[in-house]
């Protein structure tokens, strides 16, 4: 009986390490697993940007300046993983942050793979946005 036991943990053990390792090997399905070159490790906040919350490779819009009181003072961007493929508008800042933004964004083209993107999002950023409350805000076209 204590035979079966020390054979049942000794099976169980290695069960739980082979999961273990495979766990790790995929640690990551939208990605590597390791911090691209350019890319902000998990953690870490890119030189330049505030210390709000921020995932691996995020752009955030709250880390521009957002307030406004015309239109003209905003321009649209793209807000969330910057090695996504797509980097298509979906947030907006004061038109003087994007050159600021464009240098943060740069910081991750080793991982973005624009190719694999259907669109030319690119040629959208920084087209005008609506100042809506005070504040600059992206309105989806159509």
């Amino acid at each position: 009986m204590k035979e079966r036991m020390v054979l049942v943990l000794r099976s169980l053990s290695a069960s739980v390490l082979i999961a273990c390792v495979a766990l790790s090997a995929c640690a990551s399905s939208t990605g590597p697993a390791s911090t691209p070159a350019g890319a902000t490790p998990v953690g870490a906040t890119p030189a330049g940007a505030s210390t709000t919350k921020q995932r691996k490779s995020s752009i955030d819009a709250l880390d521009y300046a957002v307030s406004c009181s015309k239109d003209s003072e905003c321009g649209t961007i793209y807000e969330g993983d910057a090695c996504q493929a797509c980097r298509c508008p979906n947030a907006a800042i004061q038109t003087q942050a994007l050159e600021q933004y464009r240098r943060d964004l740069m910081r991750f083209d080793s991982c973005h793979q624009p190719e694999r993107c259907g669109a030319d999002c690119a040629a959208s950023i920084g087209e005008p946005a609506q100042c809506r409350q005070s504040r600059c805000t992206w309105v989806p076209p159509g």
